[in-house]
């Protein structure tokens, strides 16, 4: 997530940053801010009054009929010293979007899943009330009465052996769910350190900008005097030759 900058008292983040490139060689009113920056009525209003205002990168021309804003020197210095660009912030806004999306759906897989062995737990403590039920019953049955099985026995044990085959088969399904829901928490942390990971690039991209910005002066200026040198070195073999045309001349005569 890009970080913001830090002028004055304030931190200058993303909207304000998205304010100050669309005040770029232009003076706007609020509502035509809200076209271009894709920020609300009352965003915009916050962002002007109390911080860019306050620190003068912005400043307001009033008019008869409502306020219109456009940048101040300082402005238009903070966009040039820190190479504002916005393609490069609602790059970074779309990757962190993205990633946002990627966690929130394997929040919600998560909680899916979670209700889902909840409710498989509550069934399997059903068929095995019922399972516990049934026996007993069949058991006080079986001491009052010691007969050789009947029918209505033996229909009885076989809906107890398929309800014990229901619940194993549903502890089964459970085991697998419970896994699946270890991988959905180990993508979860995953996907935290990828996050982290796009934070410092971010960052590490913001030094090597600003650092860039600071010495291109410098290498222009040094490549200029490497020029004039060059430029030196060329008159004085010039003249040197000269010098040495003009001597071999006067040793003829």
């Amino acid at each position: 997530m890009t970080r913001g900058i830090d002028y004055g008292d304030h931190s200058i983040g993303q909207s304000e940053q998205r304010i100050l490139l669309a005040l770029q060689d232009a003076k706007l009113t609020i509502p035509e801010l809200e076209d271009l920056t894709q920020l609300s009525y009352h965003k915009i209003h916050y962002r002007l009054d109390k911080k860019l205002i306050d620190v003068g990168l912005v400043r307001e021309v009033f008019t008869t009929q409502e306020r219109v804003f456009t940048l101040t020197e300082d402005g238009k210095w903070f966009i040039d010293e820190h190479d504002l660009d916005i393609a490069t912030l609602d790059q970074l806004q779309a990757e962190v979007k993205s990633m946002r999306e990627a966690f929130e759906d394997a929040e919600k897989a998560s909680n899916r899943y979670s209700s889902q062995v909840y409710n498989l737990k509550e069934k399997v403590e059903a068929l095995e009330d019922e399972s516990n039920d049934g026996l007993r019953e069949e058991f006080e049955t079986l001491k009052e009465n010691v007969e050789p099985p009947t029918e209505y026995t033996l229909d009885n044990a076989i809906k107890i052996t398929d309800l014990q085959k229901e619940i194993r088969d549903i502890r089964s399904s459970l085991d697998s769910l419970d896994n699946f829901e270890q991988q959905i928490i180990e993508f979860e942390k995953e996907l935290k350190k990828t996050v982290s990971i796009a934070e410092s690039v971010q960052s590490k991209f913001r030094t090597v900008k600003q650092q860039h910005n600071r010495l291109s002066p410098r290498v222009t200026a040094v490549e200029k005097d490497i020029e004039e040198v060059k430029d030196r070195l060329d008159k004085i073999e010039g003249e040197l030759a000269d010098n040495s045309s003009k001597g071999f001349l006067g040793i003829g005569r």
